[in-house]
């Protein structure tokens, strides 16, 4: 019993111990657990991919977690037989066998670095560290991943910035130098001396080599410098300096450098380089005089008058013995050389047109050319009002004398606005505006002219920019209406058409007449716009009558310089009489005399351009002008127009009568019909009629009327 009651003891107190190592053994348990998920995590965190594979049958084993992250490809694909070499990266693939193996054979840890190829096709860099394992069962490799792509960016971009910097260092070019200041001597490099011509034997190594090359006039700037730096007021040293070649000539060089300080502040050293700047300076040197000077004339441009005017004011206000002047010079009708003769023409004209103004000025003062057709002279050291208009008078002459280009004479006058600086300026661009707004005075009285400026002037400018708005804004709105004067033939008494007159409803002023809108219009060139308004307006209006029954009517509109000389205007008309179906022998033109006279040759094609396709010519205001056989032999005319200024005293005064009569007999004998307009009174018009004058127009048959009233005249 004792026996059985010892064993139980023995056996209940081994059931003690063995529990007490099965609480052991599960805290040790419970201790790897919680390590092996340290190390986990470590590991997720730093994307390394723990990994083992049999080599032999290209299977990984077992995969990380982390391994997804790396790749994209989901762990469970990492398992699938060949899904290592299908992924590395095509051109490492042998490589990397290659060394699995002979890892795997030798026993031997290995670490490698390669690509695999991501699920996105992008390329991942991995370096992998290689170990084998063996049991009693199997050997296998084993080992983890570490996706380096970043460090391999950052490598490749340091090599990259590495092999820029070994190419500066090969390409800079710079000589260099290093200058011990406490021993004054300065070490220079081969380059440095090659730089001025030498070989390296030939320049010493003392400073003075350095500085008594500079030039003189250079030198006491590059020592200031220098200095400044040396006592620590600038961060560093830069110059741009000319230095003697041994050749004898100077070279353009940039200097830099830099200066170290020992403890008390003072400077032992400096070291620095030195570049041939001298095809840089060229260039600067010829963008400056091309940003200053004229390409066709040589001339000083606006820029640089500008700053010699600034230079000007500035003189007369600390010098009151001091005064100047300047005259704005603009070519009159130079566009029309440009179009009729070629701009080749209109540039050797420019050419030698400036130097005829060259020849004018004196040594002190400035010829410019600011831009296409127009010059302007700063005439220094003026006397009085008299000496300046002696000079113009001068400028006029010269310019009025012909010039033969291209075996071509070419005449051309110039408009000059003038200003004289007892006007106290302050601003170059204010005297310029004003001067040009004399200018466009005198372009106004006529051409050929100077004009002195007058503050009433600037007021006249101003008026002249408010009705420029207002034009533009009437063409917007649709301000403008079309007035309609009948013309009768004398021989039928019949309205045989009409002469399609301009009318401008302004909305606060009223109507306002061709007289005063006109002449702004064609100087802006809104002329083109309302004109074309015009001629569709009226070609329709014309063309709806016709349809209405009132077959054969014509109009007649009136064309200034600028419609007449411009390129297109022949094909802009011929196409709204196709668009209107207006038959061309309905359209008649009215020019003046003048405007025909301008260019002769171009007139003659234009006018028979025009009559070959039935359009009728007719010349305005007749008498006034030219009144020459001659070229109503040359251009193919059909009708004239006499005046009114004659028709206005035909039964007062003889000398009319026997005009106008004369006219008549003229055209007629040329084949070319007659049209009397002012026609006020039935005396008027039976002298006309009696005298075989074709048509009449004016008051005593209509005046200008709208066409709601003036369908009325057609019965």
């Amino acid at each position: 019993m004792n026996f059985k009651k010892q064993t139980k003891t023995r056996l209940i107190q081994k059931i003690e111990e063995l529990n007490r190592e099965i609480e052991s053994l599960s805290g040790i348990d419970e201790q790897l657990k919680g390590q092996k998920e340290f190390y986990e995590k470590i590991l997720k965190t730093a994307n390394v991919i723990p990994w083992e594979m049999d080599c032999e049958n290209d299977l990984f084993l077992y995969v990380g977690e982390q391994a997804e992250k790396i790749l994209g490809y989901p762990v469970k694909d990492w398992y699938k037989p060949g899904f290592f070499s299908k992924n590395t990266y095509p051109g490492d693939i042998d490589t990397v066998k290659a060394i699995f193996k002979h890892t795997f054979n030798e026993d031997i840890d290995n670490i490698l670095e390669f690509r695999l190829v991501s699920k996105q096709k992008e390329t991942v860099w991995v370096r992998c560290y290689i170990s084998v394992i063996k049991t009693e069962m199997c050997k296998r490799l084993s080992g983890f991943m570490i996706d380096i792509s970043e460090h391999k960016k950052i490598e490749a971009s340091l090599r990259e910035s590495e092999e820029r910097f070994e190419l500066a260092i090969n390409g800079a070019n710079d000589g260099l130098w290093d200058w011990d200041i406490e021993q004054d001597t300065i070490f220079f490099t081969p380059r440095w001396k090659n730089m001025l011509g030498y070989q390296d034997s030939e320049i010493g190594n003392n400073s003075e080599e350095w500085f008594s090359r500079i030039n003189r006039n250079d030198k006491n700037r590059v020592v200031e410098e220098l200095e400044s730096h040396l006592k620590g007021s600038s961060r560093h040293f830069q110059a741009e300096y000319r230095i003697l070649h041994k050749s004898g000539t100077y070279i353009w060089v940039l200097t830099r450098g830099i200066a170290f300080f020992n403890e008390e502040g003072k400077a032992t050293r400096m070291a620095g380089s030195q570049t041939d700047i001298s095809e840089r300076k060229i260039v600067e040197g010829q963008l400056l005089h091309d940003s200053l000077y004229d390409e066709l004339t040589e001339l000083p441009n606006r820029v640089l008058f500008v700053d010699r005017l600034k230079q000007g004011i500035r003189r007369a206000k600390e010098d009151a013995s001091y005064d100047f002047a300047v005259l704005l010079i603009d070519l009159d009708r130079f566009k029309i050389i440009n179009d009729s003769m070629g701009y080749e023409v209109g540039d050797k004209l420019l050419l030698k047109m400036s130097h005829r103004l060259e020849a004018c000025i004196g040594s002190e003062d400035t010829l410019a050319r600011l831009g296409g057709d127009e010059f302007a002279i700063l005439l220094s050291s003026v006397k009085d009002i008299i000496h300046v208009t002696r000079f113009a008078e001068l400028v006029l002459k010269i310019s009025m004398l012909p010039i033969v280009v291209k075996k071509q004479r070419v005449s051309a006058t110039m408009s000059i606005g003038l200003i004289l600086n007892k006007l106290d300026y302050d601003k170059p661009d204010d005297i310029l505006r004003d001067a040009e707004t004399a200018m466009y005075q005198a372009k106004n009285e006529g051409r050929a002219r100077y004009k002195f400026f007058k503050n009433s002037m600037r007021k006249d400018a101003i008026k002249l920019l408010k009705m420029e708005d207002d034009l533009h804004m009437a063409l917007e709105r649709q301000e403008f209406e079309i007035h309609y004067q009948a013309i009768v033939s004398l021989l039928t008494n019949k309205v045989e058409g009409f002469e399609a007159l301009l009318r401008w409803k302004h909305p606060l002023r009223g109507y306002i007449y061709p007289d005063e809108f006109i002449p702004v219009a064609e100087e802006t060139g809104l002329i083109i716009p309302i004109g074309e308004w015009v001629i569709k307006k009226v070609c329709s209006q014309i063309q709806s009558w016709n349809e209405a029954g009132h077959e054969g009517l014509t109009i007649s509109v009136n064309f200034s310089a600028r419609q007449f000389e411009r390129k297109n205007m022949v094909s802009f008309i011929k196409n709204v009489l196709t668009e209107t179906g207006l038959s061309p022998e309905c359209f008649k033109m009215e020019i003046t005399e003048s405007v025909t006279m301008r260019n002769l040759e171009y007139s003659r094609k234009i006018l028979r351009e025009l009559s070959n396709i039935g359009i009728k010519i007719l010349i305005d205001d007749f008498g006034t002008g030219y009144s020459s056989l001659a070229y109503l032999k040359w251009f193919p005319i059909d009708i004239l127009k006499i005046d009114k200024s004659f028709v206005f005293e035909l039964l007062n005064n003889s000398g009319d009568s026997e005009i106008v009569s004369a006219i008549i007999a003229m055209a007629h004998r040329l084949n070319i019909r007659v049209i009397a307009e002012g026609v006020e009174d039935i005396q008027q018009f039976e002298f006309l009629k009696k005298n075989n004058c074709d048509y009449a127009q004016g008051y005593y048959i209509s005046k200008p009327i709208p066409s709601y009233k003036a369908v009325k005249l057609l019965g």
